[in-house]
């Protein structure tokens, strides 16, 4: 969410729930992030940095997209097909 909100230019949101979101995640998934941290040795970031050029940066908005295309698909296969 904070990739596509940083690359979309919602810079005020995203600076929101950057600083909103950290606690949110501590607070309702603390088992979690301690069994990340304990048994696999990874650490709760805290701080998300955008990367345009990582191959996850606009992953978010490729998924909603396809999504619509599948229902899209599936819509017109229902309304297609006739009923005896």
């Amino acid at each position: 969410m904070l990739d596509y909100l940083y690359n979309a230019g919602y810079m005020k949101t995203f600076n929101e729930l950057r600083m909103e979101a950290p606690e949110v995640v501590r607070i309702r998934y603390h088992k979690l992030v301690n069994v990340l941290y304990n048994e696999f040795g990874v650490p709760f970031k805290a701080d998300f940095t955008p990367d345009p050029s990582s191959p996850a940066s606009g992953l978010l908005v490729k998924k909603w997209t396809s999504i619509i295309r599948m229902q899209r698909k599936v819509c017109r296969e229902l309304f297609s097909s006739k009923t005896p």
